[in-house]
């Protein structure tokens, strides 16, 4: 009977050790499990932080490429322009190219305004893929002084004087219409002497 009461309290033992290391294993588990968890969401936290900063930086970068791409295409455009800056008594002609020409409007004898212009051959300035500018030579004029954008195919002012000949054209062929029409209309309310008005167009 001792016997079998000494076993009994050995395996009763024996449950209670198993059973305890058994909440032991399972708390530890717990543990882990809470661990990983931790680690995955501070992972994900860490994820999602490193995406929204690449996100910012290609957003910043798309701005740059933006603004830059435009300042360049706007350059280039405004460098394909001849410049006309009217002035009270007179009215200065320039290209991207530098050069350039002030002509007083008491000198001016007569003004045309043409389709189509014998452009010569160039003397001294510029022929590029933009424009036609500085001295060039003809037939007709001899040197004479042009400033012509080559996308626009037509209309053209031509400016003489006693001692030179000017050509150009501005923006389109609409807008050198438009301010042969407004020139005239200027000239005519100054006291100057007569000149003589030309167009195709009439």
């Amino acid at each position: 009977m001792k016997r079998m009461a000494n076993q009994s309290v050995k395996k009763k033992q024996t449950e209670t050790d198993t059973k305890a290391k058994t909440k032991m294993k399972t708390g530890a588990n717990a543990q882990t499990d809470r661990n990983a968890k931790k680690k995955n969401s501070a992972g994900t936290a860490h994820s999602a932080t490193d995406g929204f900063a690449r996100h910012r930086n290609y957003s910043i970068l798309f701005l740059l490429i933006v603004v830059f791409g435009y300042l360049i295409f706007f350059r280039n455009s405004l460098s394909e322009s001849v410049y006309i800056e009217p002035g009270e008594d007179s009215i200065l002609i320039n290209s991207y190219t530098e050069d350039e020409i002030t002509v007083s409007y008491a000198d001016i004898t007569r003004i045309t305004l043409t389709d189509e212009v014998d452009f010569g051959t160039l003397v001294e300035g510029s022929d590029d893929r933009r424009v036609r500018s500085g001295v060039w030579e003809n037939e007709e004029w001899g040197e004479y002084y042009l400033f012509a954008l080559k996308k626009v195919e037509s209309d053209y002012l031509i400016l003489e004087t006693e001692e030179k000949v000017i050509v150009f054209n501005y923006e389109s062929a609409e807008v050198t219409q438009t301010f042969y029409t407004s020139f005239q209309e200027y000239l005519e309310g100054l006291d100057l002497q007569e000149i003589e008005y030309v167009s195709y167009l009439e």
